[in-house]
């Protein structure tokens, strides 16, 4: 930790190194949101081989104040520029404030952050306790607004079955009737396979390793922070996969992925309606759906009559100058 003024201490912790994961862990109590968790944090780094970081501050000799989980970037030009951005598939990165702590504590964490990178982009949870309305730009920022989808699962599956889209429930009878069946299991290679045909799919470049999504998803499994779904049709075809997550206040439905020849099968509204019932099970009260500003995926999600949140990005004015540095440093 380092100094940053009387009363407080800044720290960044890299999930890739040991003995700071272990002081990530040793962080994380029950409410510690999941996204800012050690175990994504660590499943990030060690798969994907990124620079993931838990950056924060804390007072003098006791507990931390506030933080985010953000991945760090550099350039060719070596230490002169870098910047923090949201790590990959992360809905929420921060920032996160503890519990009883000032607003004051926000402005001067998101302070820090600009004099340290170049550029910051962060992305606070609807669902986090920040003071002020966090649609709007701390002094220095921009802010951008995006949506998602939230379920209530404490009303009962009945009344949550009545609530869907008309056309959700054809889809789900249609699918049982054509003998898809949907199962946990740790299948991080067939769900891998599945995420890449989206981008196939839809002739965009993917921009990571199918492997290093196999091993991710495998760390989330092996570590208890992610449970991997898969809907196989009569043939035993892999049509869909989703990958849940979960803290103490929500699930997550964290990744998704389907075969696009099978799509007509509906194994996707299937498969989610069978993890939402598995989760009401489980007393799980809500199910954020993670993210509805894409249309057609927007219009998927509605259909389970979710409640719209929407919840800011923020990015600081260096962000789109950063951009262009860091690319011209690329070529």
């Amino acid at each position: 930790m380092c100094e940053i003024s009387s009363g407080t201490e800044w720290f960044e912790w890299r999930a890739a190194r040991q003995n700071e994961i272990e002081r990530w862990r040793e962080l994380a109590g029950p409410d510690w949101p999941f996204f800012l968790g050690p175990a994504w944090s660590h499943a990030l780094a060690a798969g994907l081989g990124h620079d993931i970081r838990l950056c924060g501050m804390a007072e003098k000799g006791g507990g931390p104040v506030a933080c985010a989980a953000l991945i760090r970037v550099g350039t060719r030009l070596g230490g002169l520029l870098k910047v923090a951005r949201k790590p990959w598939s992360t809905a929420y990165s921060g920032p996160y404030l503890f519990p009883g702590r000032p607003e004051s504590v926000l402005a001067h964490f998101l302070r820090e952050l600009q004099r340290r990178y170049l550029a910051v982009r962060v992305v606070p949870s609807p669902f986090a306790e920040l003071g002020a309305n966090p649609r709007e730009a701390p002094s220095g920022w921009f802010a951008a607004t995006s949506h998602t989808g939230v379920l209530d699962l404490s009303q009962g599956t009945g009344e949550l079955w009545e609530s869907f889209d008309k056309r959700a429930r054809q889809r789900v009878r249609k699918a049982e009737k054509l003998g898809v069946t949907v199962a946990p299991g740790r299948c991080p290679d067939v769900f891998a396979r599945l995420y890449r045909t989206i981008y196939e799919h839809k002739e965009l470049a993917f921009g990571i390793e199918e492997r290093d999504v196999a091993r991710t998803v495998r760390l989330l499994a092996e570590n208890g922070a992610a449970e991997v779904w898969i809907a196989r049709t009569a043939e035993d075809e892999p049509a869909a996969g989703l990958v849940v997550g979960r803290d103490t206040g929500r699930a997550y439905f964290l990744l998704a992925g389907s075969h696009p020849e099978l799509r007509k099968t509906d194994a996707m509204t299937l498969l989610w309606w069978t993890v939402l019932r598995e989760l009401a099970a489980q007393r799980v009260g809500q199910v954020d759906l993670v993210g509805m500003d894409e249309e057609a995926v927007a219009r998927f999600k509605r259909s389970f009559s979710p409640q719209t949140l929407s919840y800011p990005s923020w990015e600081t004015t260096a962000w789109n100058r950063a951009g262009r540095l860091l690319s011209r440093a690329r070529q």
